[in-house]
């Protein structure tokens, strides 16, 4: 006798839409404070197709943003990712992706064009009934059309041990190590007297590169590696049944830096690549977050973040002397979720939220000694078919 076994597989298209809107009061995290209300609108298209063990997923996303008050610094991204997950048992998972984005953006904010590439993989396995772990590697090419000095490559290693104690207490000890390289020398730029394109005060230094664009030279062989490691260790407790409190710890360091910057009261919208470039200072962390459910669809969240950055370039104070940059980083967040079941099938839930972020920037440098509140409100839902 013959026995043939198939394996079963099934296919899901479907969608993901979600819209929020945001009010700022300080857009581009400095002393200067400038307040705008931000549109945010996103659509995720996507097709699984499913076996026993595995999953391969295709989608395309498309996110659109608008700032009422800077409707320049407006722009959209499109991202096609690629994801394939092989689970080998229980205890077993092997996940692969791959993605492409570019940014669109205004002249005015043209700094801010880029075209993004990454790669990701991961394998979780068990040791034992207590401890989990998973290695991990992450590929990114970060190319700025229009500030090509800023465009880099980025390697990062990691691995995450996590250990699971009957007495609902986990633990978790993360390690990363990161190695980015520009793709490009150093650009001197040459001041000039030219100021036909510079736009008004206020739209930007992106468009005042343009003045100096024909006025430039090449630093040859300049210094493009950095290196740094991050270790972070994190204890969750399941306080009561609806109730759950963690606290986490994080250390960076920088091991080799030459990270790039730009200096000037004129740049404007903020970007962690470009203007506080992770590599460019050590920092300590520490983190509380508590999550409680209220009910079966109803959660509300609550975290306290405190960042001590020392930064490894000096930049300027108030009296034009270069000085090092020491920063302290307070946040709170609170936010309260609802999940909405709708119909059996397609149209299936819709999740509204809305949240509240406080911020407290503390620097011995002017420029970047601020306060900042944000409010959101968002909405989001599936349709499956």
């Amino acid at each position: 006798m013959l026995i043939i076994f198939l394996e079963s597989s099934y296919s899901q298209p479907g969608i993901i839409i979600s819209s929020s809107f945001i009010s700022d009061d300080n857009l581009f995290k400095n002393s200067n404070k400038n307040y705008s209300n931000i549109n945010s609108s996103n659509v995720n298209a996507f097709y699984n197709y499913f076996t026993d063990n595995s999953q391969l997923k295709f989608s395309y996303n498309f996110n659109l943003n608008a700032f009422n008050n800077f409707p320049a610094a407006n722009n959209n991204i499109n991202a096609i990712d690629v994801g394939y997950a092989y689970n080998f048992d229980d205890e077993k998972l092997l996940l692969i992706s791959g993605s492409y984005s570019g940014k669109m953006v205004k002249e005015e904010y043209n700094i801010y064009k880029e075209n993004d590439f990454s790669l990701s993989s991961s394998y979780d396995f068990s040791y034992n009934d207590i401890h989990s772990a998973q290695i991990r590697y992450d590929y990114s090419n970060i190319s700025y059309t229009n500030l090509p000095d800023f465009s880099y490559s980025e390697n990062v290693f990691g691995y995450t041990s996590t250990f699971t104690w009957q007495t609902k207490t986990s633990l978790f000890l993360d390690f990363n190590l990161g190695y980015k390289n520009y793709s490009n020398d150093i650009t001197v730029y040459s001041k000039t007297y030219d100021t036909t394109f510079v736009t008004p005060k206020g739209y930007g230094y992106g468009a005042r590169l343009k003045t100096i664009i024909n006025s430039k030279n090449i630093s040859k062989n300049s210094a493009s590696d950095n290196l740094q490691f991050l270790l972070t260790t994190k204890v969750a407790q399941s306080v009561i049944d609806n109730l759950g409190i963690s606290l986490s710890y994080s250390f960076r360091k920088s091991i080799i830096n030459n990270s790039r910057y730009i200096l000037g009261n004129d740049y404007y919208f903020s970007n962690d690549n470009l203007f506080d470039d992770n590599y460019s200072y050590n920092e300590n962390n520490i983190e509380i977050n508590v999550t409680y459910l209220i009910s079966n669809a109803l959660t509300l969240k609550s975290s306290f973040e405190y960042q001590i950055k020392k930064y490894l370039n000096n930049y300027p104070n108030e009296n034009n002397n270069y000085v090092e940059r020491n920063d302290d980083k307070y946040m709170f967040l609170l936010r309260l979720s609802n999940n909405f079941k709708l119909f059996d099938y397609i149209l299936e839930d819709l999740n509204i939220y809305l949240y509240y972020i406080y911020t407290y920037n503390f620097s011995n440098i002017k420029y970047y000694k601020y306060t900042n509140n944000i409010f959101g409100l968002g909405l989001t839902t599936s349709i499956t078919f």
